[in-house]
């Protein structure tokens, strides 16, 4: 459709037309970015792409909207504090793939309901990975993770959490560093735990899952480097805490420091081998470490760079093309309006002298007819006043047929002279019936002296025409006059109608008019 319009603007109209046309279209351009900007979240094939923390505030509600499938991929590092929407509800609980690409988020949690964790609930098929969370999860009830409150049949992989987890709760918890809860054949492979849990009256918590409540659970390949602190030490472990020993299985799992029995699978290491890198060594072997990932990482801040360039030098351009668009019809406006001086100058000119011309062609007539008065003798006089009073012409009698025009003409210029005279303009509800009664006449005859002898076709547009013209003639005379008092002087009731009728007459405001006639003053 835009490709359409565009066609026709280009073919149709003249260069200067398509000139005034380009404010049109780069607004729509405008418009169209600020509605992309407005709708950020994208979806790209088969996934939503997150850039920043509105984006994932508005795929939190999409999922939790019941949409749960859905895949993202997290493109920047967020920070979502002061955010309160989380991931997924008991009801809808998340099932897509959300890849964090290495990226981290940052979040501030602080709720009275249960289940705490960025995302609060993961299940069939849900996977989280390559993600990196830090922040703090103020907790009240229980179950919180650092990353998930409570997963069943899902997966954590290739994720670094830094959460803290502070609680007032007292009894059963079910923290974990990395989730809270976990149900069914969940697996949590290739991740890292390095935060502070503080629950001094709870119970049931693990640096990894803090209780499983069925088979299936495994973890693998990850590091428990978690300072636990509670008032007793009973029924909380330093990786895993599960109902049954069997619900759960450990494979290369390290923890730091020493809380409850430990697990077949977990091996406790030292601060020197967390510090030189040997656990993470052992946990994710020289691929955590490979040129390609690191070569893919330098690729991707390339394509942001200069993708950042580019819509830079995109915004330069627009803003240069904006303003000289917007120069352009500044300086074609200031023209036009010039032009409508230059118009209007002549026509109150035109007018002015049509004007005099009639009051002095009536004039002249006057003189006459008192000259030829004065030269008839007086009986001659009377008789001839009588029979003008006597009677009025017949519509039969062709020699007085050019009377009535003549009349007219009489009262048109006697109108004019009245006016002037008795500035009867300056009345704002002047009208027809008024101005008839101060010259002796009807409306009827008033409104065909005007329609014959004015360029207007009836009394309401003659006189604003009238008025408009004076206000010209003061400008004239005194430009620094303000529109308060031209309005004023010219009868009309406030600025809104003087305007309108200046506009509609005159082509541009009586401000404008006043600013052009300075600037020509000045040259």
């Amino acid at each position: 459709m835009h490709s359409e319009f565009i066609f026709f603007v280009m073919t149709k109209k003249s260069f200067i037309s398509r000139l005034r046309l380009l404010p049109h279209l780069i607004l729509m351009l405008y418009i169209s970015l600020a509605a992309q900007s407005l709708f950020a979240l994208s979806r790209i094939n088969n996934h939503y792409e997150i850039n920043s923390a509105q984006d994932l505030a508005e795929f939190a509600s999409l999922v939790n909207k019941g949409d749960i499938t859905v895949n993202a991929v997290l493109k920047h590092d967020i920070d979502y504090r002061g955010y309160e929407e989380m991931i997924g509800y008991d009801s809808a609980c998340y099932c897509g793939t959300f890849d964090g690409t290495c990226h981290k988020i940052l979040i501030s949690i602080d709720d009275e309901d249960a289940g705490l964790a960025l995302f609060r609930f993961v299940g069939k098929g849900g996977t989280i990975k390559n993600l990196h969370v830090e922040g703090e999860i103020h907790a009240h009830r229980e179950r919180a993770g650092g990353i998930v409150g409570h997963m069943t049949d899902g997966t954590v992989s290739n994720c670094f959490c830094k959460v803290d987890i502070i609680s007032d709760h007292s009894g059963q918890c079910h923290y974990g560093g990395i989730v809270g809860r976990t149900e069914g054949k969940t697996l949590i492979i290739n991740s890292v735990y390095n935060g502070h849990i503080i629950a001094p009256d709870g119970s049931d918590i693990g640096g990894l899952v803090g209780w499983v409540g069925s088979p299936g659970t495994t973890l693998r390949n990850s590091l428990a480097s978690c300072d636990v602190v509670l008032r007793t030490l009973e029924g909380s472990n330093s990786v895993v805490r599960a109902e049954n020993s069997d619900y759960v299985k450990c494979q290369n799992i390290y923890y730091l420091n020493e809380l409850g029995s430990a697990i077949e699978g977990t091996v406790r290491i030292t601060p020197e081998q967390q510090t030189s890198g040997e656990v993470f060594y052992r946990i994710f072997g020289g691929e955590f470490y490979s040129e390609e990932r690191q070569s893919e990482k330098k690729i991707n801040i390339y394509q942001n760079t200069m993708a950042y360039i580019g819509l830079g030098f995109i915004c330069i351009v627009m803003v240069t093309a904006t303003a000289i668009v917007v120069l352009y019809y500044y300086k074609e406006r200031q023209r036009a309006y010039k032009q409508l001086y230059e118009k209007a100058l002549v026509a109150h000119e035109t007018w002015l002298n049509e004007q005099k011309k009639i009051i002095k062609s009536q004039s002249k007539v006057n003189r006459e007819k008192l000259s030829a008065a004065d030269s008839v003798p007086e009986n001659e006089m009377e008789l001839s006043t009588d029979k003008q009073i006597e009677v009025e012409p017949k519509s039969g009698n062709r020699q007085d047929e050019n009377k009535p025009q003549d009349n007219l003409k009489t009262l048109y210029a006697q109108l004019l002279i009245t006016m002037e005279e008795k500035r009867l303009y300056r009345d704002p509800y002047l009208d027809e019936p008024a101005v008839a009664q101060a010259v002796c006449s009807n409306k009827s005859y008033i409104s065909e002296c005007i329609s014959r002898y004015s360029d207007q076709s009836n009394f309401s547009t003659w006189l604003a025409f009238y008025r408009i013209n004076h206000a010209i003639q003061m400008i004239e005379e005194n430009p620094n006059t303000d529109v308060k008092t031209l309005y004023v002087e010219s009868g009309f009731n406030n600025h809104t109608s003087f305007t309108r009728h200046f506009k509609n007459i005159i082509g541009m405001t009586a401000t404008q008019y006043i600013k052009i006639m300075k600037e020509k003053t000045q040259l």
